[in-house]
C-alpha cells in the first residue's frame, strides 16, 4: 500500500513441464498400439505464464481508479529442451517468446442524486 486508499497488486504465475518421450506409437482400427520409429529430440517443454498488475485508487468514497496491465505467454510458444534444462535457464527463455499484452482503465464514480438535490 501507497497509503491508506492507494495500493499496487502484482499476481506472478508460472508453471513449468517437461515431456521426455521414450517411444512412439500408432493405434490400429481395434485400438491396439504399433511399434513407430523413434524419432529423437521430439520432447517438449511446456510453459505457462502470467503477471498481473492493478493500481488502485480510492479517491473518494465509493469512487476508485483502476488501471491493469496483463502479459501473458502465447498459446503456442514453446522453449528448447535440449541439455541441462533446469528451472531458472528456462524461466530466462520464456521472456524471450511472444507475449501479449493488455492495459485497462477503469473509473468508477458515485454520483450521490441526494446531494444534488440539496444544492438546489
Amino acid at each position: 500500500n501507497f497509503a491508506s486508499r492507494m495500493n499496487l497488486t502484482l499476481r506472478v504465475r508460472h508453471y513449468w513441464n517437461k515431456v521426455n518421450y521414450l517411444s512412439f506409437h500408432n493405434a490400429d482400427a481395434e485400438g491396439y498400439l504399433l511399434d513407430r520409429p523413434f524419432i529423437p529430440g521430439q520432447n517438449e517443454n511446456f510453459n505457462a505464464f502470467n503477471l498481473d498488475a492493478f493500481f488502485t485508487w480510492d479517491f473518494r468514497l465509493g469512487s476508485r481508479l483502476i488501471i491493469g496491465y496483463k502479459n501473458w505467454l502465447g498459446d503456442e510458444e514453446y522453449t528448447s529442451i535440449a541439455g541441462d534444462n533446469t528451472y531458472i535457464k528456462n524461466l530466462g527463455e520464456i521472456f524471450n517468446l511472444r507475449h501479449g499484452n493488455e492495459v485497462t482503465v477503469r473509473f468508477i464514480y458515485f454520483f450521490d442524486i441526494n446531494q444534488l438535490k440539496k444544492k438546489r
